[in-house]
Formats: structure tokens, C-alpha cells, sequence
């Protein structure tokens, strides 16, 4: 914990306050993320449902 503090700059009481342990933090950054990939997919869940409507968008190569 001393190092995982250190390193981001952030008092042990700070991190108390927000989290009850690291795993907390941890759990709490893996949702975030998730979330922002499926946020920046969703444009393309037609796509991966249906590759043949992204073929039919794709330009003829010639």
C-alpha cells in the first residue's frame, strides 16, 4: 500500500477514503474499462453481428 501511494502521489487517509482496500481500486478500474471499450465498440456491434453489412460498405478494390 506505502508504495502504491507513493507512486501516485496520494496519502494513505486519501486512498482510505475512497477505497476500503487495493482490491477495491482494482475491481473499480477494470469496470471503468470495460465500460469505456464497450462505449467505444458500440458503433461496430452491427458489424460483429453482421460482418456481410460491413463488406457491403466496404469501397470495390480494384
Amino acid at each position: 500500500m506505502t508504495q502504491l501511494t507513493r507512486e501516485a502521489e496520494v496519502n494513505r487517509i486519501t486512498f482510505y477514503a475512497h477505497y476500503d482496500n487495493v482490491d477495491q481500486l482494482v475491481d473499480r478500474l477494470e469496470a471503468e474499462s470495460i465500460q469505456a471499450f464497450l462505449q467505444q465498440a458500440a458503433p461496430f456491434e452491427d458489424f460483429l453481428r453482421r460482418p456481410e453489412a460491413l463488406i457491403r460498405r466496404m469501397p470495390e478494390v480494384q
